[in-house]
């Protein structure tokens, strides 16, 4: 943990050196889990700790944002985690007020859906709480033009970071986290009419696989800020998620037989345009999307068991209304169609009841939300999903609270308190809402800006 905390000093202290003098913060913040219900694979509350640094700045000729947290289970010190959202150095609109050049990692607005749905598709992700995923940036080298109607955004680099989650540890063949929302595999199967032990092996992958993926896109929206607006993208890009292929054996040589299954990583590409449309107006807005996806061909050994990834169409709709003084109410509907889509490999597959990662988070959900901000200290929130292929629903509340202490020599806006809670209601217990079927918990939190 020293040398992790160490490591994000001296990036801080980079990020000084070459940015001029800017706005600085740092974040501690705690957060805590309450599981309603108790369970035998995962503990009933946790304890989260968030701290890292924040700067951005400003100058003539350049400016830049650089953020950082790092975060680590309470009960497990060993699972400390990091990621950045920003992290890049750009022209300055002072010195090209119409374009603009970045190095480094950056969020942009590459697609409505994929912001509204936290799909993963265009950027991708940070999935320590798999239900409230956070929208990460690209990593490379970026242009951008902006003019009264126009933007064009162009985006090539030789790496390609996939999207991560919690640590998970493999320890004398087992699978285990310290995070409560892993899904423990299976670790006995019934086979030759007895029950055999599962092994598991994860075979970590080279760096230069992981990384050293070249990839590139270029987008160009038309509209203003009000009005009718459209726009179109296409990129060679990554997979984020991460894919995964299976070789499961039985082996008689061990004493007992055991299942060997090992598990190998992989991390596709993909041919990817989106087009969308839809229109701001003072109050209301509305949108569409459709986005068709090639996946190029990854090799699987004979015998291996993997997902059968295949060319796949998405479409969207939603829009949003703000009805009276702070209520915002928003909605939308996606619907994912995929080619090929299925385990493909031997009858082991079946007998082990193997399920593995969809790269889709939903194929036909609907979300409807509702927002309540009036300038006052306190924000509500309401979000319900509905997965119906998987016939699963999440709802979820949130409230935060900034207080405003204030006396005549001292004003504290710096703190945050939130409380929120997620209700989960599955009739298959499958997808990404559906798995954490009886995991309802109440959450809460503060966070110190400094």
């Amino acid at each position: 943990m020293g040398k992790s905390l160490g490591f994000l000093k001296f990036v801080a202290i980079f990020f000084c050196m070459i940015l001029p003098p800017a706005h600085a913060a740092g974040l501690l913040r705690l957060e805590s889990d309450g599981f309603l219900r108790d369970s035998v694979d995962r503990p009933s509350s946790s304890y989260i700790f968030t701290v890292g640094p924040e700067f951005e700045a400003k100058g003539k000729v350049i400016e830049g944002k650089f953020d950082l947290k790092a975060m680590t289970y309470l009960s497990d010190t060993s699972s400390l985690t990091m990621e950045s959202h920003n992290a890049y150095v750009a022209t300055s609109r002072d010195w090209m007020a119409r374009h603009q050049l970045t190095v480094g990692r950056r969020q942009y607005d590459w697609s409505v859906v994929d912001d509204y749905w936290k799909l993963g598709f265009w950027e991708p992700r940070f999935l320590w709480d798999p239900l409230r995923p956070e929208q990460i940036g690209l990593t490379g080298a970026f242009y951008e033009h902006h003019s009264s109607v126009w933007r064009i955004l162009a985006y090539a680099s030789p790496i390609s970071i996939p999207e991560r989650s919690y640590p998970v540890r493999n320890v004398g063949g087992k699978l285990s986290s310290s995070s409560p929302y892993f899904i423990p595999r299976y670790d006995r199967v019934s086979m030759l009419r007895a029950t055999v032990d599962i092994k598991y092996m994860i075979h970590t992958p080279e760096y230069r696989d992981v990384l050293f993926r070249p990839a590139g896109a270029l987008q160009a929206k038309y509209g203003r800020e009000q009005g009718y607006w459209v726009s179109v993208g296409y990129g060679v890009m990554p997979i984020h998620q991460m894919d995964l292929a299976v070789d499961a054996s039985l082996n008689l040589g061990a004493t007992p037989a055991q299942m060997d299954t090992n598990i190998y990583p992989r991390f596709p590409m993909h041919h990817l345009l989106t087009a969308e449309s839809g229109y701001h107006g003072r109050f209301w807005s509305l949108w569409t999307s459709v986005s068709g996806e090639q996946p190029l061909t990854v090799a699987t050994e004979p015998g291996w068991i993997s997902n059968s990834t295949g060319p796949a169409l998405l479409s969207a709709a939603g829009g949003s209304l703000v009805w009276q003084e702070g209520l915002t109410l928003s909605t939308s509907y996606l619907f994912v169609l995929e080619k090929n889509r299925g385990l493909t490999g031997p009858p082991i597959a079946g007998t082990m009841d193997l399920t593995l990662p969809d790269r889709f988070s939903y194929r036909r959900a609907l979300v409807i939300s509702g927002d309540w901000n009036r300038g006052s200290p306190t924000t509500y929130g309401v979000r319900w999903t509905n997965d119906s292929t998987n016939q699963s629903n999440l709802f979820s509340l949130e409230l935060k609270h900034h207080p405003r202490w204030r006396t005549k020599l001292y004003r504290n806006e710096k703190w945050t308190f939130n409380l929120g809670a997620d209700m989960i209601a599955s009739s298959t217990g499958k997808g990404v809402i559906g798995q954490y079927n009886g995991d309802d918990r109440v959450r809460g939190g503060v966070s110190y800006v400094f």
